[in-house]
């Protein structure tokens, strides 16, 4: 028997975009906040020791189950959706002990290990990196609860990276205007920090788990072996390319056209990261839900691809005007950029798309077509570079990444529709503005203004 939404997707889909839209900001104005003031307090030898002591975080992320999350959580949903609680509880506690059990291991490993790393690079950077630890584990045992509150769609744990940056812009302002701003204030705030973050993510978390899971006898079976050996190799795989191919594209440019075309490269690529960061977009946990009515996918599909084309046309041309008159303005010695940024804008419009039509894959389980993609798009995109940088320069690196998010997007609905043919759509629909389409705008604008309203405190009528 199938399980209901617990909510709507049209009210989930627009307060979480607009909620993650806040948060993100708020995240990354806090952050640069805290950064100036921790730049302007510490010596450049303190602030790269600082830096180094950071960089001891990032074992958790390879000595973790962290690949997992994305898969773990639609299988989550997915068996809530088909009312199979029993084993979605099972498949979360095995997740959770998981995520426990490696954030201990790496926090003792940090924190033990401090030692070996004080004897050879001094002994201060071993008591700082045995603070760091506890943020490692800390962060290990929060995501344990993002997870779940992503697996049922709610949208109380948006904001704890925002949170975790306020509460540490707090103390980090404190110290830097009445106690001293050093590594170790800047590492204890963080800790608090992240501590004040936690509870934020566990007070929401324990109200779902009980609200889906209370009562429930989780099954027998051990769920996530059978996750590893079905995603497992496909996972490790996008990882291991994704991770090769990134540092690649700057030395080719470097090789074929030289240092100063990398700063071009880099900055048009950076902006258009921005740019396509305004999108909305459907968690795949979101569509997780609906994958039991293939008529209501099929729907939410179309439409939302017809939007996503359109949204990308008007953001596109947005930024072709605004963009460099923004770029002319703060970095005027970079505006031979621009027509590198143009050439970005093209995949724009299919950048919607191609993340919709991700995101249904995810959800139905495909991970083998999201993997199967990849060495056709890195040998198109570094292929086109080598072959026309000597008779475009810098642009060869613009016709290199457009080109791979065509046929990805292409090549992707031709999967969709090939594995489930329901989940088609006429062309035709992008070309007309019925009915249907009056009726989700003003949903969409409803569910704006609702959430407006519930921010600012106030209500209909009020």
């Amino acid at each position: 028997m199938n399980y209901k939404p617990p909510h709507s997707f049209a009210e989930r889909f627009v307060r979480g975009n607009l909620l993650g839209r806040l948060w993100g900001s708020a995240n990354t104005f806090v952050g640069l906040t805290s950064s100036f003031l921790t730049l302007t307090a510490l010596s450049v030898y303190e602030f790269g020791l600082y830096q180094l002591v950071l960089s001891a975080l990032v074992l958790y992320g390879v000595f973790s189950v962290n690949l997992f999350d994305e898969v773990v959580q639609n299988d989550i949903t997915r068996e809530l959706g088909d009312n199979r609680k029993e084993k979605a509880k099972r498949l979360f506690t095995e997740i959770a002990f998981l995520k426990i059990g490696f954030g201990v291991v790496v926090t003792f490993a940090l924190f033990f290990g401090a030692d070996i790393v004080a004897k050879i690079y001094g002994k201060d950077i071993g008591s700082y990196i045995q603070v760091a630890s506890f943020i490692a584990g800390l962060r290990a045992i929060r995501s344990i609860g993002e997870l779940f509150l992503g697996a049922v769609v709610s949208l109380r744990g948006l904001g704890a990276a925002a949170v975790e940056e306020a509460s540490k812009l707090v103390l980090v302002s404190w110290f830097f205007f009445f106690g001293g701003l050093s590594i170790s204030t800047v590492l204890a705030a963080t800790l608090v920090g992240v501590l004040i973050s936690l509870v934020y993510v566990a007070m929401p978390f324990f109200r779902e788990y009980r609200g889906f899971l209370r009562g429930v006898t989780a099954s027998k079976e051990f769920v996530f072996k059978s996750i590893v050996k079905r995603y497992g190799p496909w996972l490790l795989l996008r990882s291991a390319v994704k991770k090769a191919a990134k540092p690649v594209q700057p030395w080719l440019i470097v090789t074929f056209l030289g240092t100063e075309a990398v700063a071009l490269y880099a900055l048009a690529a950076n902006l258009i990261t921005m740019v396509k960061g305004l999108f909305p977009a459907a968690a795949s946990s979101l569509l997780a839900w609906e994958v039991n009515d293939f008529k209501r996918l099929s729907y939410i599909f179309g439409r939302g691809m017809k939007y996503s084309l359109l949204f990308g046309m008007v953001l596109a041309a947005a930024a072709f005007f605004f963009v460099p008159l923004v770029v002319g303005f703060l970095f005027p010695k970079y505006l031979s950029a621009i027509p590198l940024f143009t050439v970005f804008l093209v995949s724009v419009p299919f950048h919607g798309m191609q993340q919709l039509e991700m995101a249904v894959l995810t959800a139905l389980r495909e991970q083998k077509v999201l993997a199967a993609r990849l060495f056709a798009e890195i040998a198109i995109n570094f292929g086109l570079f080598i072959l026309l940088a000597p008779f475009i320069g810098i642009l060869a690196a613009g016709v290199g990444g457009v080109v791979p998010v065509i046929w990805r997007t292409w090549f992707l609905y031709r999967q969709i529709g090939k594995k489930y043919p329901v989940l088609g759509f006429p062309v035709g629909m992008f070309f007309s503005f019925d009915e249907d389409d009056r009726l989700l705008m003003r949903r969409a604008l409803l569910e704006g203004r609702s959430f407006f309203r519930s921010a600012t405190g106030r209500r209909r009528g009020g």
